[in-house]
């Protein structure tokens, strides 16, 4: 198994996914960080700018594991975010200072123009027998 050191806190952190880290038994990222980012205020407690500051800290660097770092982001963004929004961080930036938040399509248009998109719409079917 892989061992990294997170870049926050030095401690050692097995380099493998969160399934693979289940079968094996051990945690998934840094534990010093997935307690302090879940330790963190509720972000609808805090000011835009102090979300902001803390969206950009999570943005830099840390050992935690990968859904603990998107959950804690739709919380501080206020919204479901997409993983392909995680690599503009600008744009979510720019969101939790304007409170300005993008239709489906405005979410989509932050991708590359070369990068193909499938959208799927729910529709219910008011038709039931």
């Amino acid at each position: 198994m892989n061992i990294s050191i997170c870049p926050i806190d030095g401690e050692s952190v097995a380099a493998v996914t969160k399934s693979h880290a289940e079968q094996l038994g051990v945690p998934s990222g840094c534990q010093t960080c997935r307690h302090r980012i879940e330790g963190e205020p509720a972000a609808d407690s805090m000011t835009k700018e102090v979300r902001a500051t803390e969206f950009d800290s999570l943005m830099e660097a840390s050992g935690a594991a990968f859904e603990v770092v998107w959950t804690r982001v739709d919380e501080l963004v206020g919204r479901s975010t997409l993983t392909h929004e995680l690599a503009y961080p600008g744009y979510l930036r720019h969101e939790i200072l304007t409170g300005l938040v993008p239709s489906v399509e405005g979410i989509v248009a932050k991708l590359p123009a070369d990068k193909p998109v499938v959208v799927i719409e729910y529709v219910e079917d008011t038709n039931v027998d």
